[in-house]
């Protein structure tokens, strides 16, 4: 497989835009998918850097977002959901007045078998400077679910070697199995979370108007990374005001209204924020709802 891989190397006052070729994800890259080496030029904004000296070193982490200079800082993020087709490594140089004004440094992308997935190759970067590199896949691809490291290689010959390192996954969603629920079908509730191993994971529904609070329920795991309600026949029932006055968690039982939203969340144990959320639609036995028309224009 083949992945098209760009580098956008940001900087506050200069914006250089590298555009790399094919990345073999299997291997090492290719010869021609390493950029040539850019020196950066520095800006006139302020170094920002620790007062009290403390804070001067090398700073790396992923983002869903690139840095953009006057705006904050990117959130960011270790847990990527399924389907992304492009991270950022946000890094800053050291700011220390005894480092030297420039560093030649490499961001490598490995997966969990150490397979290299991406090489930004040399880049020549000024000190105290936030800058921001992308790895994204082509139109029709996506990124592996899976865990991943990020390294920072300073690549001068007088201290060559890693300055620092993040680990990172892709591959969490959680979803219903239908969209459109009717009476007294059950919903199938799965979550897939490529870098979770434990035997189960709590996912907590809850109803627009039925019941807006909710309850949490557990889902086992039925393969690696993956964990659903059907093999173990714990899915999720509704019930209205016609058959019930109240959720029963114990027996999984979630109070609806007739045309109610029903959601599902998946936080992963508080370390997800925002959590990964999905939701459907329940209607009475035999209802069917009326498409609209035109339909609703696609965000995007």
């Amino acid at each position: 497989m083949r992945a098209l891989l760009r580098v956008t190397l940001l900087v506050a006052g200069l914006v250089a835009l590298l555009v790399a070729g094919n990345l073999d994800v299997q291997g090492m890259p290719e010869p021609h998918a390493f950029p040539r080496q850019i020196t950066a030029t520095p800006s006139a904004t302020p170094i920002s850097c620790d007062p009290l000296g403390i804070d001067v070193g090398w700073k790396l982490y992923m983002s869903e977002q690139p840095y953009v200079e006057g705006q904050p800082l990117p959130p960011e993020t270790t847990v990527f959901q399924r389907g992304i087709r492009r991270v950022y490594a946000v890094l800053r140089t050291p700011c220390s007045s005894s480092s030297p004004e420039s560093f030649t440094i490499n961001v490598e992308i490995r997966n969990f078998f150490g397979g290299v997935q991406f090489d930004s190759g040399p880049l020549t970067l000024r000190r105290g400077q936030w800058y921001s590199v992308e790895w994204a896949v082509g139109e029709d691809q996506s990124i592996p679910s899976g865990a991943y490291t990020t390294d920072l290689n300073h690549l001068d010959a007088s201290r060559p070697g890693r300055v620092a390192q993040v680990e990172w996954i892709v591959g969490v969603d959680v979803f219903f199995d239908r969209e459109v629920y009717n009476g007294d079908q059950e919903a199938v509730i799965t979550v897939v979370d490529a870098g979770m191993s434990a035997d189960s994971v709590p996912v907590h529904v809850w109803s627009e108007h039925g019941d807006p609070a909710g309850f949490s329920l557990s889902l086992p795991r039925v393969a690696q990374g993956r964990f659903s309600s059907r093999e173990s026949g714990t899915n999720l029932h509704f019930c209205d005001s016609q058959s019930c006055f109240s959720s029963d968690p114990a027996a999984r039982i979630l109070r609806v209204e007739h045309g109610d939203r029903v959601f599902v969340s998946y936080d992963r144990n508080g370390e997800l924020h925002p959590p990964f959320t999905d939701e459907a639609t329940w209607y009475r036995a035999g209802f069917t709802p009326t498409p609209t028309w035109p339909p609703s224009p696609t965000p995007g």
